[in-house]
């Protein structure tokens, strides 16, 4: 069963609330979004150009969403 990857917003927003359950484990983060696959001999797949790609795309709107916030301030 495939995932659809998360983008922008939730991207970023999914990474931020759950980053403690992953303990830094990048490998369970892309396939928790969407970008990866658990493979059956048990070890984890990410597809991990697309993944780093959004997840540029993500932190630079995250970026933006905070510099907004500060303005409004």
């Amino acid at each position: 069963m495939s995932k659809k990857p998360l983008k922008g917003k939730e991207l970023a927003s999914y990474i931020r609330t759950h980053k403690e359950e992953f303990q830094n484990d990048g490998d369970a983060i892309c396939i928790a979004t969407g970008y990866g696959k658990q493979l059956k001999d048990g070890n984890q797949k990410c597809n991990f150009k697309p993944f780093i790609k959004e997840l540029g795309k993500a932190i630079d709107l995250e970026d933006c969403i905070d510099e907004e916030a500060e303005n409004l301030i």
